[in-house]
């Protein structure tokens, strides 16, 4: 879920599942990375598939496909940089996603700024906790990893 730079998130959202893809592709098991784009495809069904893992940019999804998405998912992100007004629409998100969501399989991947709050500054405004900090590309191949292992 994007906070703040709509910009940013979606780049890192398509960085991330470009790096799955890379890391799943010698995958004993052969799973699959899917982007659900709904900026790109507005009646974009999400269908939970096997052996797939669905990485949803949800910074153009209306209200319903927002409430669709976080149905299936096993884990929800937001995605934020480390300016105040980020980290207040990244607060809204946490809170949205706990009235649909009350587990805990929610997290904050943060992206540092100068000028810009901590990583534990971001989990006391945010009321999630910190699962990544983005500072360079090698950040989201590691992520990656993370989220494909089982």
């Amino acid at each position: 879920m994007p906070a703040g730079d709509a910009q940013t998130t979606r780049e890192i959202t398509r960085k991330l599942t470009e790096s799955l893809r890379a890391y799943l592709a010698s995958d004993p098991e052969g799973r699959t990375v899917a982007l659900a784009d709904f900026r790109r495809q507005q009646d974009n069904r999400l269908s939970p598939k096997p052996s797939t893992i669905t990485c949803a940019d949800l910074s153009h999804a209306d209200a319903a496909q927002e409430a669709y998405a976080i149905h299936f998912s096993d884990a929800i992100f937001v995605i934020s940089t480390g300016d105040q007004a980020s980290l207040a629409i990244a607060r809204e998100k946490a809170e949205a996603l706990r009235s649909l969501r009350p587990e805990e399989c929610h997290g904050l991947i943060f992206l540092p700024m100068p000028g810009g709050v901590s990583s534990a500054q971001a989990e006391h405004i945010t009321g999630l906790p910190v699962c990544a900090v983005i500072r360079q590309p090698s950040h989201l191949d590691q992520l990656a990893r993370w989220i494909a292992q089982d």
